[in-house]
């Protein structure tokens, strides 16, 4: 059975948009701008630009220096969750961020008081 050019290419097409999209809503959960994220994984702005709209693909490299600098893993990049279930898990990825800032025996302070509410 052959595939046409055409089908292949509009899965890429999709691809290439949802994994952008995937970048886009992991750069606003950190709050960095375009030009931020390009300053950390050293790109220029315009190259993220062109991977969040799915103009192209990044390369391995790429791709470890970007999950290093939104703080995510490869496989959270590539796991293609609705914007809304990984914008819930902003806040939950905020207080992990807030408790690495304070020292285990705040953190287990922290974790008492959590486990006062109720479920």
């Amino acid at each position: 059975m052959m595939v046409k050019t055409s089908a292949i290419l509009s899965i890429m097409d999709s691809f290439l948009k949802k994994f952008g999209k995937q970048i886009k809503v992991y750069r606003e959960m950190r709050g960095y701008t375009q030009e931020q994220l390009a300053e950390k994984v050293n790109v220029a702005t315009t190259t993220i630009s062109a991977w969040e709209t799915g103009k192209f693909f990044l390369e391995y490299p790429s791709i470890l220096k970007l999950c290093d600098a939104l703080e995510i893993t490869v496989e959270d990049l590539f796991c293609f969750a609705s914007e809304s279930s990984l914008k819930n898990n902003s806040v939950i990825n905020e207080i992990i961020n807030l408790l690495k800032q304070h020292s285990p025996a705040k953190q287990k302070q922290f974790l008492e008081i959590l486990k006062t509410f109720e479920l």
